[in-house]
């Protein structure tokens, strides 16, 4: 997996960079994914932002969340991408008309 890192607004500490990196790897190990580039902006009002665009077979998913503390909008966004990579999976692993027949079959 190729990760970029990247900072707006704010100098890039090797913690910070660190911390991120160790949060994705952990998540992103269990997925195909091609490429990721991770973005963290300092906003207005104290705000952080977090954001990602993950390159996976087929699909770019863009990933977005803000906190006034940037580690914790680390943590919000890695529970965001693992939850939209698991519903991109099961939808790929899933059989197209699957859930039409078992409501048919149900009534």
């Amino acid at each position: 997996m190729n990760l970029t890192t990247t900072a707006r607004h704010f100098k890039l500490t090797p913690a910070i960079e660190a911390y991120a990196k160790g949060k994705f790897e952990k998540v992103w190990g269990h997925f195909e994914i091609i490429s990721a580039q991770l973005r963290l902006v300092d906003g207005d009002g104290g705000m952080r932002t977090a954001q990602a665009d993950i390159q996976i077979k087929g699909k770019t998913l863009h990933i977005e969340e803000a906190d006034h503390n940037l580690y914790a909008a680390i943590d919000k966004l890695v529970d965001a991408s693992h939850h939209a990579l698991k519903r991109v999976k099961e939808k790929r692993s899933e059989p197209r008309g699957a859930e039409r027949l078992s409501a048919q079959l149900a009534s």
